[in-house]
Protein backbone atom coordinates (compact mmCIF):
# COMPACT_ATOMS: atom_id res chain seq x y z
CA UNK A 1 0.00 0.00 0.00
CA UNK A 2 1.24 3.43 -0.89
CA UNK A 3 0.03 6.91 -1.74
CA UNK A 4 1.29 10.14 -3.30
CA UNK A 5 1.53 13.42 -1.42
CA UNK A 6 1.82 16.62 -3.48
CA UNK A 7 2.97 19.83 -1.83
CA UNK A 8 4.32 23.06 -3.40
CA UNK A 9 7.70 22.19 -4.89
CA UNK A 10 7.71 18.51 -3.91
CA UNK A 11 6.01 15.21 -4.78
CA UNK A 12 6.44 12.35 -2.30
CA UNK A 13 5.67 8.66 -2.75
CA UNK A 14 4.86 7.29 0.71
CA UNK A 15 4.84 3.53 1.41
CA UNK A 16 2.60 2.59 4.31
CA UNK A 17 4.40 -0.68 5.02
CA UNK A 18 8.11 -1.04 4.54
CA UNK A 19 10.61 1.31 3.01
CA UNK A 20 9.22 4.72 3.98
CA UNK A 21 9.05 7.48 1.36
CA UNK A 22 10.82 8.92 -1.67
CA UNK A 23 10.60 12.61 -2.59
CA UNK A 24 10.97 14.26 -5.98
CA UNK A 25 11.67 17.92 -6.77
CA UNK A 26 9.05 19.45 -9.08
CA UNK A 27 11.42 21.61 -11.15
CA UNK A 28 11.02 20.37 -14.72
CA UNK A 29 8.49 17.68 -13.71
CA UNK A 30 5.99 16.65 -16.36
CA UNK A 31 2.58 15.02 -15.81
CA UNK A 32 0.65 13.09 -18.45
CA UNK A 33 -2.74 11.45 -18.23
CA UNK A 34 -3.63 8.51 -20.43
CA UNK A 35 -7.13 7.20 -21.12
CA UNK A 36 -6.61 4.85 -24.05
CA UNK A 37 -8.66 1.90 -22.78
CA UNK A 38 -12.33 2.88 -23.23
CA UNK A 39 -13.73 -0.13 -21.37
CA UNK A 40 -11.37 0.03 -18.39
CA UNK A 41 -11.20 3.82 -17.97
CA UNK A 42 -14.69 5.00 -18.96
CA UNK A 43 -17.15 2.15 -18.44
CA UNK A 44 -15.66 0.41 -15.40
CA UNK A 45 -13.46 3.18 -14.03
CA UNK A 46 -15.95 6.06 -14.17
CA UNK A 47 -13.43 8.50 -15.63
CA UNK A 48 -10.24 6.94 -14.32
CA UNK A 49 -6.94 6.97 -16.17
CA UNK A 50 -3.26 6.20 -15.95
CA UNK A 51 -0.90 8.91 -14.68
CA UNK A 52 2.66 9.18 -15.95
CA UNK A 53 5.14 11.35 -14.03
CA UNK A 54 8.52 12.25 -15.54
CA UNK A 55 11.14 13.83 -13.34
CA UNK A 56 14.14 15.86 -14.45
CA UNK A 57 17.62 16.43 -13.13
CA UNK A 58 20.56 14.10 -12.65
CA UNK A 59 18.42 11.03 -11.95
CA UNK A 60 15.53 11.16 -14.43
CA UNK A 61 12.72 8.74 -13.77
CA UNK A 62 9.47 7.79 -15.42
CA UNK A 63 6.83 6.78 -12.88
CA UNK A 64 3.59 5.12 -13.97
CA UNK A 65 0.59 5.23 -11.64
CA UNK A 66 -2.24 3.07 -13.04
CA UNK A 67 -5.99 3.48 -12.50
CA UNK A 68 -6.21 6.93 -10.90
CA UNK A 69 -9.84 7.86 -10.18
CA UNK A 70 -11.00 11.34 -11.27
CA UNK A 71 -7.71 11.81 -13.10
CA UNK A 72 -8.65 15.09 -14.79
CA UNK A 73 -9.30 16.88 -11.50
CA UNK A 74 -6.22 15.38 -9.84
CA UNK A 75 -3.84 16.29 -12.68
CA UNK A 76 -5.16 19.89 -12.70
CA UNK A 77 -4.64 20.16 -8.93
CA UNK A 78 -1.17 18.60 -9.12
CA UNK A 79 -0.11 20.98 -11.90
CA UNK A 80 -1.15 23.99 -9.82
CA UNK A 81 0.77 22.70 -6.78
CA UNK A 82 3.99 21.81 -8.59
CA UNK A 83 4.03 25.23 -10.28
CA UNK A 84 4.12 27.02 -6.91
CA UNK A 85 7.54 27.81 -5.50
CA UNK A 86 7.90 26.62 -1.88
CA UNK A 87 8.29 29.33 0.72
CA UNK A 88 11.82 29.81 2.01
CA UNK A 89 12.28 29.26 5.72
CA UNK A 90 13.67 32.27 7.62
CA UNK A 91 17.21 31.72 8.83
Amino acid sequence: MSYWQVTPGQVTHVSVFGSGSKSYDTNGMMLEKHREDFFRHWLLGLGSGDLQIRTSGATREQIDVPNVLFIGYKVDTMQRLIAVEPEASPD
